[in-house]
């Protein structure tokens, strides 16, 4: 029980202390990232991490495999398939954008992965008051402990302008032309299907490798902003209206 205590003051002072802002300059082909966008099963203090023990167990089997296929591209991601391509004696495929050519009906969602009551409440005000139109999916588990419920003021404030739902097909959704950004948690999935539709990100990274498909959407590609981990409403209301500004310049 005191091994649990220590390791969890550990990780506490590593998210706050300043830490996770240094510079990992020793990774081949992803020059000038920080630590805090290295996954979340990397950067664990937890040895014990279920992902971070699969990748332990796993990743030594890629070394025997008589060939790696990665959905991406190759002018998406250069310097680090060139670099992968150095370490690893088996070939590389890539054969994505699978967002580009698939023809089945999707079922990523429009939404993020969890929140708790009072994120879910930023994110929502946010919106609201940026006073732009917006689709927003909210799924039954979309928020700890409880089901997602939308306060009627927030109903009313944007009953005008508001489209909220359980599910969406989210590629059609992200191709329509009336689509001036996205706000994601920038899975894997979702950050293709943004890239695919040429629609900018308005990025939230949770977890897993959502943090460095954030760093690579915003600061390597330009192609999105980050939201402040510590979500307040009135960074979601700027962000949402510097996007859209941006989006009418370009068009």
């Amino acid at each position: 029980m005191v091994d649990v205590v220590v390791l969890a003051k550990a990780y506490e002072n590593f998210m706050t202390n300043g830490d996770l802002e240094v510079v990992v300059d020793w990774i081949p082909g992803m020059p000038n990232i920080h630590l805090r966008d290295l996954p979340s099963f990397i950067r664990t203090t937890n040895l014990n991490d279920p992902m971070f023990q699969f990748c332990t167990v796993e990743n030594p089997k890629a070394l025997k495999f008589s060939a790696v296929i990665i959905n991406t591209f190759e002018e998406l991601e250069k310097l680090v398939l060139d670099a992968m391509r150095e370490r690893i004696c088996c070939p590389i495929y890539t054969i994505g954008p699978f967002a580009s050519f698939s023809q089945f009906e999707s079922k990523g969602r429009l939404n993020f992965a969890v929140l708790t009551p009072n994120q879910f409440n930023e994110f929502a005000w946010g919106l609201a008051n940026s006073q732009r139109h917006f689709i927003w999916v909210i799924r039954d588990n979309l928020v700890i402990g409880k089901s997602a419920t939308i306060e009627k003021v927030f109903v009313e404030a944007t009953k005008e302008r508001g489209l909220i739902l359980s599910w969406c097909n989210q590629m059609k959704v992200l191709s329509h032309h009336a689509i001036g950004g996205f706000l994601t948690h920038n899975g894997w999935k979702s950050t293709i299907e943004g890239i695919c539709n040429g629609v900018p990100m308005l990025c939230w990274p949770f977890f897993a490798d959502q943090q460095i498909n954030c760093r690579y959407v915003c600061k390597e590609w330009g192609i999105g902003m980050e939201i402040n981990p510590d979500v307040k409403r009135e960074d979601v209301e700027a962000l949402v209206r510097e996007l859209w500004k941006e989006r009418r310049v370009k068009r």
